[in-house]
């Protein structure tokens, strides 16, 4: 947004909930280049086919080119160096899955990189990780998210401590913070917790507050 008021001849729309939405219609929109959040190389198409170079700025594909995305593999690298520097032995990586089915195939393409990160550094030192997929849509409902955070509560209850949790953003840490207070599980004796996004609004909205990996976004 920075950036976007610098140069005025440049338009900025937020980035709908299931991916890019323009302002304009194909038919309007007149541009050299579109920077988008695109999840599918299908939503890039359209642009590409009237001839304007599309960046992919998203980490749900590595289909459309190019390509700009933070180096996910490093951020799993961090947290486990992180962990490890404070003693930890047993881990639990908790990710998202947006369908119904929690199998890591459904798991999103920057998540499984940042697990894979995590997964391979602890390795390196004997060590190993389990992995939580949490069924995101019962946690935006409000019907169901205190039965997901029942149910996160048991399975993090159900693991080695002092536990490692490495967690593929700032939502899902917040999930698991509270989940262990609901659990009795205390922060950090029993279990440590990193984010990622260094989200200010998460970070520090719940108790203890958050420890996070920072993206640099303006960069990117």
């Amino acid at each position: 947004a920075s950036y976007v008021a610098q140069h005025p001849h440049l338009r900025l729309q937020i980035p709908g909930r299931f991916g890019f939405m323009p302002l304009l219609s194909i038919q309007e929109f007149k541009a050299d280049a579109v920077i988008g959040m695109f999840a599918s190389p299908e939503e890039a198409r359209p642009y590409q086919e009237r001839g304007m170079l599309v960046l992919n700025a998203s980490g749900l594909t590595d289909q459309v080119h190019p390509w700009v995305h933070i180096n996910d593999r490093r951020i799993g690298e961090i947290a486990a160096n992180g962990l490890c520097s404070y003693g930890f032995r047993n881990f639990v990586y908790v990710g998202f899955s947006d369908i119904a089915d929690s199998s890591e195939v459904n798991e999103g393409l920057f998540s499984r990189t940042r697990r894979s990160g995590f997964k391979d550094r602890l390795q390196l030192s004997g060590l190993d990780c389990q992995t939580l997929l949490l069924k995101r849509r019962p946690f935006y409902q409000l019907s169901g998210w205190q039965r997901g955070l029942q149910q996160l509560a048991k399975r993090l209850a159900a693991l080695p401590r002092p536990l490692g949790v490495f967690c593929v953003n700032d939502n899902a840490a917040g999930l698991v913070t509270m989940a262990c207070r609901q659990a009795g599980l205390h922060i950090p004796e029993e279990v440590g917790i990193i984010g990622t996004d260094n989200d200010p609004l998460v970070c520090h909205a719940v108790d203890p507050s958050l420890s996070s990996i920072e993206m640099d976004s303006a960069r990117l």
